[in-house]
């Protein structure tokens, strides 16, 4: 990893030392080459963006931002990404929207399963396609957006 992303780990490390994301970050491993360091995360609630916000900005980082959109689609306008680290667990398979925002080479980490069994696995873009794998069995809570929908039983 080069230096500027070393820093980026570590600054994600101390922001969230209380969950799983210190050992998730760890599964980011990207190929050397130089990183433009710039961490974007992605929150659906306004107040937690304006939180958030301030709290980067107390402890001046300044290349590192929240923005508000919905974390099923993602943030493509800023993409593509060397690595995505979605902080909570996904009921199933993760959209394509959001694995086509990786750059070819890129990462991305994420629980599959709900709060009580699951998988954490990685997904890296080669080329056009994806490879997966299973990292090891985590649980999390199940983010919005990733929830399955209702469906009637008989």
């Amino acid at each position: 990893l080069s230096a500027g992303h070393k820093r980026w780990m570590e600054r994600l490390k101390k922001g969230d030392l209380s969950g799983i994301l210190p050992e998730l970050s760890q599964y980011l491993e990207l190929p050397d080459r130089e990183f433009k360091v710039n961490p974007r995360g992605l929150e659906e609630n306004k107040e937690f963006v304006a939180s958030a916000t301030a709290n980067l900005e107390a402890v001046e980082v300044d290349n590192a931002a929240i923005v508000q959109g919905l974390l099923s689609e993602g943030h493509a306008a800023e993409g593509p990404y060397d690595a995505i680290l979605v902080n909570g667990a996904v009921l199933s398979e993760l959209p394509s929207e959001i694995l086509d925002q990786l750059r070819d080479g890129g990462r991305l980490v994420a629980i599959v399963g709900d709060q009580t069994q699951g998988r954490c696995m990685q997904w890296r873009r080669i080329g056009e396609g994806f490879d997966n794998r299973w990292l090891f069995d985590a649980s999390a809570p199940v983010l919005p957006g990733f929830r399955a929908e209702a469906e009637f039983v008989f």
